[in-house]
């Protein structure tokens, strides 16, 4: 294989990979909508779908850097060798097209990352909402201290005096 061939491989696979993180963007941004909504009783699906785009993705990056090892052993290249190094040895226009494949990548995970966040924090809400209402209708509720442990309660406001 040319080195033309590999850069021309390369750029195919950060393709896919873009193509594949853009999925994982919007399959993020559904599940945020039903966090957002209160419409829970989809979350296990849309949970299972971005695990399967997760999947593909790792998939696509151990593809990848098969094609990166080869590339390297055609230009012989050793040590770890990241699209960064790569876009700035590669010769034109290969460096500028590999520069602007990083920079996509770098942008769809900060995308993906940014709305995680969003998610975890809707989640920990609702987490709480729920069980500061199981704790209102004196129902048993576990919390977790600092250090991971479950400490299970109960009480908390009684709505109905069971005296009558």
């Amino acid at each position: 294989m040319n080195s033309t061939v590999g850069y021309e491989d390369l750029s195919s696979h950060l393709w896919r990979q873009r193509a594949i993180l853009e999925m994982l963007v919007f399959k993020l941004e559904e599940e945020h909508l039903l966090l957002a909504s209160g419409r829970h009783g989809w979350l296990a699906h849309s949970t299972s779908e971005v695990n399967h785009v997760l999947e593909a993705l790792n998939d696509s990056e151990t593809a990848r850097a098969g094609v990166v090892a080869d590339l390297a052993d055609e230009m012989g290249m050793d040590g770890e060798l990241t699209l960064s190094r790569l876009a700035s040895t590669a010769p034109e226009p290969w460096g500028t097209i590999l520069a602007g494949h990083r920079r996509a990548l770098v942008e769809g995970l900060r995308k993906a990352q940014q709305i995680a966040a969003l998610d975890r924090e809707l989640l920990g809400r609702d987490l709480l909402a729920a069980s500061d209402a199981l704790t209102a209708l004196g129902e048993s509720s576990t919390t977790y201290e600092s250090d991971g442990t479950s400490v299970s309660g109960s009480g908390g406001i009684r709505l109905l005096d069971r005296a009558l």
